[in-house]
Formats: C-alpha cells, sequence, structure tokens
C-alpha cells in the first residue's frame, strides 16, 4: 500500500508540476503534421461556412454602433468571402477561353490560387472585427457608466 507522504516509485511517472512530454511529443508531431498539411486544404471552405452563416443571420438594420464604418467594411469582407468562389471562377473561365496559348496552365494555377483566397479575406475580416469588437464593447462599458 502506498503512503500519501511517499514520493512517486516511478522515474516516468509525471508530477502534477511535471507533464509527461516523451508520451505527449509523437502526438504533438502527429497533430503539428495535421495543422501544416491537412488544415491548410480545410480552412478555406471553413471561412467560408462562417461567412456565410454570418451573412445569413445578420439583420437588416445589423448592430447598434455608432462607427458604422467599421461594420459595413467587416461586413463587405463577408459579402467578398461568399463571392469569391463563383465571380473568381466566372473571371478564370472568361480569361481562360480568350487565351490563345496555356489556357490550361492558367486555368489550373488560378483556381488553386482562388481556393485559397478566401484564407486572406477571411484575415482581414477578422482584423477588422477585432476593431468593431473592441469599440462594441467601449460603447457598452460607456453606456453602463452613464446610468451609474
Amino acid at each position: 500500500m502506498e503512503h500519501f507522504n511517499e514520493p512517486h516509485s516511478s522515474v516516468n511517472e509525471p508530477t502534477p508540476t511535471q507533464p509527461n512530454v516523451g508520451n505527449n511529443f509523437g502526438s504533438a508531431i502527429g497533430k503539428s503534421f495535421f495543422i501544416l498539411i491537412i488544415q491548410v486544404f480545410v480552412m478555406p471552405i471553413k471561412v467560408l461556412k462562417a461567412s456565410v452563416r454570418s451573412i445569413s443571420s445578420a439583420s437588416q438594420d445589423g448592430e447598434e454602433t455608432d462607427f458604422v464604418i467599421l461594420l459595413w467594411i467587416k461586413n463587405l469582407y463577408e459579402a467578398l468571402i461568399v463571392l469569391c468562389y463563383p465571380l473568381g471562377l466566372l473571371g478564370i473561365v472568361i480569361t481562360a477561353l480568350d487565351m490563345r496559348h496555356g489556357a490550361g496552365q492558367f486555368f489550373i494555377g488560378s483556381v488553386i490560387m482562388l481556393y485559397f483566397i478566401p484564407i486572406a479575406l477571411g484575415l482581414f475580416k477578422e482584423l477588422i472585427a477585432v476593431t468593431v469588437i473592441n469599440v462594441v464593447k467601449l460603447e457598452e462599458i460607456a453606456r453602463n457608466t452613464k446610468k451609474d
């Protein structure tokens, strides 16, 4: 029977202050490859789905804020993310049909680039969203302090 005051008998057992790095290292490598390889190709679809959901659930009047331009820019990025695939593909097809040489290479390269555009647009949208969230929170704080 083990006593509570005695130290751990096994050297390999982690203590509460010292995690077991040896067992987690292999899974961390696997998850790192998953993030670097798989999620790069899944992320544009996640960004697109989030934008579609955001635009679909947005009310007509929008949020109540004095900073309507920031909110409009955020919503503009949402709309660009939703429309980037249909409009981009249309532009690629029209341009590829008009080309005399190298249309196939242009088409494949452009479709690959088009696939990753939502990531860039999503990054800019999230930077604007952080600003909008901070402004809305500051407005709430100002309204709450005026009530008291």
